[in-house]
């Protein structure tokens, strides 16, 4: 009784687009480099379910065409200096694309209030985390090399990479050291990879 309860949860349309909402976003914010892997594991996990109801439900696959599009907008979104832009026409197609997919003959479709306010705050998510974390389109000379051998603090587990707040901003990081850093222990910036910062275990932390 139990699993048919569970099966039936998993094959409502609605519950199907939450998982898949959920699972791309967290798979988005990983491409961009954030380095939060347990997020990401987690994220594959909710999208392998939502997937899993997908294919066991009524759907038309040409949703899947403005929903591509939409993580394609995302993404650039990242990389770009008018990131509301990328963001709205983003949205937009993601909209379309859920009322497409999941609105078909069937008799139970997705809730439309629901699609809309769902998209509409993972959009302003990944907005909000790109905007906050994210430097990539920082020239790396002048926003990363110049950090080497400065102190900071890590703000998340960096195992082996994490987040750290160096000279009163957030970057992403990679420990050196092992056993590998916690939350709150004080860094030392010894390196640069890409738009990576390389750290290790400071034998100051009180400088």
């Amino acid at each position: 009784w139990e699993y048919h309860l569970i099966l039936e949860i998993l094959l409502n349309p609605n519950v199907v687009f939450i998982l898949l909402v959920f699972g791309l976003l967290t798979i988005l914010i990983e491409i961009i480099d954030l380095a939060l892997g347990f997020i990401g594991v987690f994220g594959v996990l909710v999208l392998v379910l939502g997937i899993y109801g997908l294919l066991n439900i009524e759907t038309n696959e040409l949703g899947w065409i403005p929903i591509l599009g939409a993580c394609i907008l995302f993404l650039l979104e990242h990389r770009s200096r008018v990131r509301l832009v990328f963001t709205v026409l983003g949205l937009f197609l993601f909209i379309i694309g859920a009322l497409v997919l999941f609105n078909t003959t069937s008799a139970n479709p997705v809730s439309v209030p629901l699609v809309v306010l769902t998209s509409t705050g993972m959009a302003a998510i990944f907005y909000w985390v790109s905007m906050t974390f994210g430097h990539d389109h920082q020239p790396v000379s002048v926003g990363l090399e110049t950090l080497i051998g400065q102190q900071g603090i890590a703000r998340t587990d960096i195992d082996p990479r994490g987040m750290v707040q160096v000279a009163g901003e957030l970057w992403t990081a990679e420990c050196v050291d092992k056993p590998h850093l916690g939350a709150g222990e004080h860094v030392d910036v010894v390196g640069v990879e890409g738009i990576r910062l390389l750290v290790q275990r400071s034998d100051s932390p009180d400088s």
